[in-house]
């Protein structure tokens, strides 16, 4: 009876053991652990594209309740999204927007729309301004976060650091920020390609 159970566990523990390197081989568990940024890997079989997307898009920022801010959306198209994480006042810099964006992945590749092109190293290519109290300007980049699980995050400062720009809450207390060009890449695995 001994021997049966024991053979009993060791064949379990294999069929477990060759199931689990079967599901990392086919990509599973790196996709179930690290999501989007498993498929955006340069070593992981995908390859990288990225397309323009026309259009421009907006969203009008509180800059005097911050708060208010969060979630706002710049774009959604089905399970797409890029919106506003958040917007804070930053000692020496000034007042700076956050946008996060989500796309949609699997075993096939990956998709994610955002202002930035994830070809090589993480980069701004959209066009972005702002428009306050009549005037409209290029927003410089903040920040920028390279593929994460659901997607990315990237960052500007809401109005232009090197000059005599006037902010005057009293007088306005809201801005819009547009964006243009975004970018669409696109992670496909190799043997999928279909171009």
């Amino acid at each position: 009876m001994k021997l049966r159970s024991k053979t009993t566990i060791i064949t379990l523990l294999s069929i477990l053991t060759i199931t689990l390197i079967a599901l990392w081989g086919i990509g599973y568990i790196g996709i179930w652990i690290n999501g989007m940024q498993h498929v955006a890997s340069s070593d992981n079989g995908y390859r990288s594209y990225v397309e323009q997307v026309e259009g421009e898009h907006s969203v009008e920022i509180d800059l005097l309740n911050f708060n208010s801010n969060e979630g706002k959306v710049l774009f959604e198209e089905g399970d797409h999204k890029i919106y506003v994480s958040d917007v804070s006042l930053q000692n020496g810099s000034g007042y700076q927007i956050n946008f996060r964006s989500k796309g949609t992945y699997g075993l096939d590749g990956a998709y994610l729309l955002s202002a930035v092109e994830h070809s090589s190293s993480p980069s701004i290519e959209a066009k972005v301004r702002g428009k306050y109290n009549g005037e409209t300007y290029r927003l410089n980049p903040a920040n920028v976060s390279s593929v994460k699980h659901e997607g990315d995050e990237f960052g500007f400062y809401l109005f232009p650091i090197d000059s005599d720009f006037e902010i005057d809450l009293g007088v306005d207390s809201t801005m819009e920020v547009v964006i243009s060009d975004l970018q669409l890449n696109l992670w496909l695995r190799n043997n999928h390609l279909n171009f």
